[in-house]
């Protein structure tokens, strides 16, 4: 069995032992939902890297960041109004009390609504969680670059090609090293979220708990330590 083809065992096998948890209220809900994402993605990139669609998996990343910030942002920062909105298909908008005004002229239901971007989720979470926001904030202005660019600009996998009589995949295992070991990390980071949240049965958070050291060694084989706080992890 390949490394991928491991780490994406193990991450399946934390999603189904997730299946089993209690229901909660709509706000927490909403960002389980959103840890679970993060989780999918995990897998996705896992099952690419083990196909050597290294282009694929990699704009996947970002998506997984987003996924990650909208569902600590839905915990600490939404009003039932975001909810709603967002279940009906809305995007995050600015509210009054946030006191910015839109200049550009829509129309429709959403008329004179500001988006948010995920800077400003990232910015709003940090005033409730300080610490977490932080975290954040410091892989998002790390890593932005690279991850705008898988979705954007195409250049980072330009960079991975070479060409000769046409362009071609480097097999890089750098890259594909890099990318697992962000995702885990993230994936890691919304398992101890979802945990903390929701599992009140003891056999069901063992498990997920044997299943995550297992997987913290994948991205750190040479920390003998099991590290419950995961924020070094947001911080990659």
């Amino acid at each position: 069995m390949s490394k991928w083809s491991e780490n994406y065992h193990l991450v399946k096998e934390i999603d189904a032992a997730l299946d089993g948890i209690i229901e909660i209220d709509e706000q927490h809900e909403m960002s389980i939902l959103l840890h679970r994402n993060v989780i999918a993605h995990c897998i996705a990139i896992h099952i690419l890297l083990e196909k050597k669609l290294l282009t694929s998996a990699q704009p996947l990343l970002r998506l997984l960041f987003e996924s990650l910030v909208k569902a600590h942002w839905f915990k600490l920062c939404a009003t039932q109004q975001d909810i709603k909105g967002y279940i009906d298909g809305q995007e995050i908008y600015f509210r009054k009390e946030d006191g910015i005004i839109v200049k550009e002229k829509s129309s429709g239901k959403n008329k004179n609504k500001k988006k948010k971007s995920i800077q400003d989720l990232i910015d709003n979470v940090e005033n409730r969680d300080s610490k977490l926001g932080r975290n954040l904030k410091q892989f998002y202005k790390k890593n932005s670059p690279i991850i705008h660019s898988f979705v954007h600009s195409g250049t980072y996998q330009l960079s991975s090609m070479q060409s000769g009589t046409g362009f071609q995949q480097i097999d890089n295992p750098e890259q594909y090293n890099w990318i697992s070991k962000k995702s885990i990390a993230l994936a890691i980071s919304s398992v101890d979220e979802i945990s903390n949240i929701m599992i009140d049965d003891h056999r069901v958070k063992q498990k997920i708990t044997e299943i995550r050291y297992k997987l913290y060694q994948t991205i750190a084989p040479d920390e003998p330590a099991f590290k419950q706080d995961t924020g070094e992890l947001t911080s990659l």
